[in-house]
């Protein structure tokens, strides 16, 4: 008879212990694809927030080598938006798109003779 409990004990313990390890990887699994996502969701967060400068790969030296409080934001996110959206971004390389602000920049002084060619 003592035979039998301790059988029937065995069967039990395992069928509790084989209920917890199940949870517990189930719990674990859970967890990794919410740390996974979590960490997705902030990278995309933290590159599609980045500075538009940043967002610039084609252009070399696009720091200033002069100290000047003049904010450059709207002049990068112009560029950006013009090479996604313009229908003519591919017509224009980016070379020409500085010399082209060169001149914008030189007619800025509002002096018709300052120019650049």
């Amino acid at each position: 008879m003592l035979n039998k409990i301790k059988k029937v004990w065995n069967k039990i313990n395992f069928k509790f212990h084989k209920k917890l390890i199940v949870r517990n990887l189930i719990y674990i699994i859970i967890s990794v694809i919410i740390a996974g996502a979590v960490l997705f969701v902030g990278i995309y967060i933290g590159y599609s927030h980045r500075p538009d400068i940043d967002k610039i790969s084609s252009v070399s030296n696009k720091n200033p080598q002069v100290d000047t409080k003049a904010d450059f934001s709207a002049f990068w996110k112009v560029w950006n938006t013009l090479n996604d959206k313009s229908i003519y971004a591919k017509r224009i390389d980016d070379q020409d798109r500085v010399w082209g602000a060169i001149k914008g920049l030189a007619a800025a002084a509002g002096d018709p003779y300052t120019v650049f060619f």
